[in-house]
């Protein structure tokens, strides 16, 4: 079948010894060759907002020896970075399972704990998840679960959670869906604000008789 071309495309074809017998005779040119479009830039991506943070659970927090004590998995497709101290993440297709975590992580249960950290997104707002539970199956939740959306503008998010068991061996993970476009995190600091309280005794009274003494609880 014949083929053709519009739009006034130039359309060049090259063959060694006899010409195929495909219809096509010569160059033709009927216009300007079409010119295909220039990339799109990489959007600008503005330091994000610094976090005070004393006493950091969390190793490298700030990125400034790239991905050192992070880990990152993906059961589908996606990618990750370190540009400018800052982690980068962009997944096409997250098969379920995609996350940047840090395992190693000690809590004591009834301990009030603060999850802080800066993040935005390329262009558009996009959502993802941060956790903290047991690095091992089963996975116990130790009583952080957000879901966190974030925005071109680059933001700090912080929140505060009490530990529901003891553990020394946590997983603070950022979970990601489908983003098609990168996602920043940056400043990530795991902090104590506070211990579980002592628990109540029951009152009592002292009680001397003689050489003896008697405490009875509960009077």
């Amino acid at each position: 079948d014949p083929i053709s071309w519009g739009n006034g495309a130039r359309v060049d074809y090259f063959y060694e010894g006899t010409a195929p017998s495909i219809g096509l005779t010569g160059t033709v040119s009927t216009g300007k060759p079409i010119t295909p479009p220039e990339p799109k830039p990489e959007p600008e991506w503005k330091p994000l907002p610094a976090i005070a943070c004393e006493d950091n659970l969390v190793l490298n927090g700030v990125f400034a020896d790239g991905g050192t004590s992070w880990q990152w998995f993906t059961a589908g497709k996606a990618t990750y970075r370190i540009v400018d101290g800052m982690a980068r993440v962009n997944v096409s297709s997250s098969g379920r399972n995609t996350q940047l975590y840090q395992s190693g992580l000690s809590v004591i249960e009834g301990n009030q704990y603060s999850i802080a950290f800066a993040a935005r997104s390329a262009q558009t707002p996009k959502r993802f998840t941060v956790t903290l539970h047991e690095h091992e199956a089963p996975y116990t939740g130790l009583g952080l679960f957000e879901t966190v959306e974030v925005t071109a503008e680059g933001e700090r998010y912080s929140f505060q959670f009490t530990a529901r068991q003891s553990s020394d061996n946590a997983r603070l993970r950022f979970a990601f869906e489908e983003t098609n476009e990168e996602i920043g995190i940056d400043n990530v600091c795991l902090s104590l604000v506070g211990e579980a309280p002592e628990p109540e005794r029951p009152p009592y009274r002292v009680i001397e008789t003689g050489a003896r003494i008697g405490v009875l609880l509960g009077l």
